[in-house]
């Protein structure tokens, strides 16, 4: 039945999200023709590149913003909702609906903010490879070895990071709300009290994710100090950052499972569709 109910999920989203994802996608591909075309090499060509990609920026945020917000309405309104009484009603257990919805919601939440990164990737390196005079310009294998070498992790390594990151993040971010909406709707002010819950939630979130950053650049500041050496980047940036997103990761682990099991708990033993 879990199959059924994300093959339904599917149908129900790819409507919507997959032409968002395609106009990030189109509008990815302009801005990479346009600054191979150099058209931004002028001065007034520079304003114009200065306002799109102010519009650029605009956009990823608004492209991720509507996926995320698209993703928690139609799961409160299915559940919760109205549509909560078809859906209750189905020879589906709790945790089934529970799951294929949580599942194709995390696959559109890690697959927008992947290509998020892809985009931005992507104009980046395009960039970099149309600097200067034709024969003076980089080639893309050493642009690719020197940003590997700014941060300090390969490019190739960095993205499968990203994408596991992406994945981990999104578990966490979906079964937040998830939870929230659980508890929430057992209040007369079911929106509201969700919206409540969140910023809880969301609030004891932050202040452990601030006390894991803040230990972390201690022990890279403790570290470099040990070594001895003046030079602050003889300990890459990349290491103080890979741990602090190792630390996020099991943490992001650790607040999925939790709210994993408020969300189908509550659900399962505590639904109120009144």
């Amino acid at each position: 039945m879990l199959g059924k109910v994300m093959k339904h999920e599917m149908k129900a989203t790819w409507k919507v999200l997959f032409p968002l994802a395609m106009v990030l996608v189109g509008v990815t591909l302009i801005g990479m023709l346009m600054m191979k075309m150099q058209v931004f090499e002028t001065d007034i060509g520079a304003l114009v590149g200065l306002a799109m990609l102010l519009l650029y920026i605009i956009g990823l945020i608004a492209l991720s913003v509507t996926a995320f917000i698209f993703l928690l309405v139609r799961f409160y309104h299915s559940m919760y909702g109205a549509e909560g009484y078809l859906s209750h009603t189905l020879p589906v257990t709790t945790f089934s609906l529970i799951n294929g919805k949580l599942l194709v919601a995390v696959f559109w939440h890690a697959i927008t903010t992947i290509l998020v990164y892809v985009s931005a990737f992507s104009l980046i390196v395009t960039a970099g490879l149309n600097l200067g005079n034709e024969g003076e310009r980089i080639k893309l294998g050493e642009l690719l070895q020197q940003l590997g070498d700014m941060i300090g992790i390969p490019i190739p390594a960095l993205f499968g990071w990203a994408i596991l990151y992406s994945v981990i993040s999104a578990f966490s971010a979906m079964l937040m709300v998830y939870a929230s909406m659980a508890i929430g709707q057992l209040f007369r002010h079911k929106v509201a009290m969700s919206i409540v819950m969140y910023g809880v939630l969301y609030a004891i979130l932050q202040i452990i994710s601030f006390v894991i950053s803040i230990n972390s650049a201690n022990g890279f500041v403790e570290k470099q100090a040990a070594m001895g050496d003046d030079s602050f980047f003889s300990i890459t940036i990349a290491n103080m950052y890979g741990n602090i997103f190792s630390k996020s990761m099991i943490l992001y682990i650790g607040v999925s499972i939790v709210c994993y099991i408020i969300t189908a708990l509550i659900t399962h033993k505590k639904l109120n569709l009144e």
